[in-house]
């Protein structure tokens, strides 16, 4: 497979080269960029298949400034995330001191 890519790779190279209009000229600059992405991955796959993937959870693979973000956003960055507290009466309350009642219907 890595030689039929090679060969592609070649052929849109010299079809690039020979190309007389700018669009043509992009077209096979992208088709070009879709081919080194397949060799790429290709290439990719064989070395990762030995290593096994980290977790982004874990917190060590996030860079300082997603870090601050998504802390700000309330999230965790680490796995130790607390049991939520559960809502008592007294946060069910409304500014009122009374609140409306178990339903929304209950005025």
């Amino acid at each position: 497979m890595k030689r039929e890519i090679i060969s592609e790779l070649k052929q849109e190279l010299h079809r690039m080269e020979v190309a007389s209009q700018p669009h043509e000229f992009e077209k096979h600059l992208y088709a070009m960029e879709r081919l080194l992405g397949l060799l790429k991955s290709d290439a990719s796959d064989i070395t990762m298949a030995s290593v096994p993937p980290a977790g982004v959870s874990d917190g060590q693979s996030l860079s300082e400034q997603d870090r601050m973000m998504l802390e700000k956003m309330g999230g965790r960055t680490t796995q130790n995330n607390p049991a939520p507290e559960p809502l008592t009466k007294e946060t069910l309350r409304t500014d009122d001191g009374f609140g409306n009642g178990e339903s929304l219907f209950d005025f």
